[in-house]
């Protein structure tokens, strides 16, 4: 009795040392200078091959979340899920995405990056016009957000924070401000940032940007909030495309959730 007693305890501390290790999100692989210095490396020479390490490397270190993380209440099984039935990059004529570049950028692209957190709330509601008219809302975020997802013809990324900060000081470049204190690039720095963008275009469906400001890196479409009703039956949806906002409805029918409507407002 006493050695069944001695291990279930010492099962029972190793269970809580794995969780403390998940809830400590991915270990690093590389600091956030070591990935710069990287893709720095690419731009000297044998850019193909060493951007395609770089990016298998990444690839390697983009496990999901496990299943523990995943069901460990209602509110984040439902999270998980609900993001997995909407998120179809290749696929977002579904969401009413359809004059919009990105579209054919994300047809052509290597890899995917999907996005590193995700805020929801949920909502002291029931029905779809409450939860459009609901004023006070308590966001929640999940952080360490790596979801399953599965996208044919190309590989998952999970944009974990030291790719994200060395991606976007690889493509800043350094920045001045003007006489009206607005940021300026000068022609050298604009030069360097448009073969650095060009470098990674045929690898991340990236939007060329200005060299002043963060780039957008997760693949589109990008959610920006999920709300919830309260039994979790039903999910809205709110995302960017480009520049156009859209909100999607799913409801949650017989175990499994399914994409009701959506509707995109273009960019005036």
């Amino acid at each position: 009795m006493k050695i069944y007693l001695i291990t279930m305890a010492l099962l029972n501390l190793i269970h809580c040392e794995l969780r403390a290790q998940q809830e400590k999100g991915h270990s690093r692989s590389f600091t956030v200078a070591e990935l710069r210095a990287k893709l720095d490396s690419a731009m000297k020479g044998d850019t193909e091959a060493r951007l395609g390490r770089f990016f298998q490397e990444w690839h390697k270190a983009s496990v999901p979340n496990d299943q523990a993380a995943i069901h460990q209440n209602d509110t984040t099984e439902a999270l998980y899920d609900v993001f997995k039935c909407f998120y179809k990059p290749f696929d977002m004529v579904k969401l009413g995405v359809l004059d919009w570049d990105g579209n054919r950028r994300n047809s052509k692209t290597r890899y995917i990056a999907v996005q590193g957190e995700v805020h929801y709330s949920i909502l002291p509601v029931d029905s779809v016009s409450e939860m459009v008219n609901s004023k006070k809302v308590r966001i929640d975020k999940r952080d360490d957000f790596r979801p399953p997802i599965a996208v044919e013809g190309s590989m998952v990324l999970y944009l974990m924070p030291e790719y994200y900060e060395a991606i976007n000081a690889f493509l800043g470049g350094s920045s001045k401000r003007g006489s009206n204190g607005n940021k300026m690039v000068d022609s050298m720095e604009a030069t360097q940032c448009k073969k650095r963008f060009t470098l990674l275009k045929g690898w991340l469906p990236i939007a060329e940007g200005d060299c002043s400001s963060t780039t957008q890196l997760e693949t589109y479409p990008f959610v920006e909030g999920i709300k919830f009703n309260r039994n979790l039956s039903l999910a809205i949806v709110s995302f960017w495309a480009g520049g156009d906002f859209g909100r999607c409805l799913l409801a949650k029918r017989d175990g499994g959730w399914v994409i009701e409507e959506s509707d995109v407002r273009p960019r005036n």
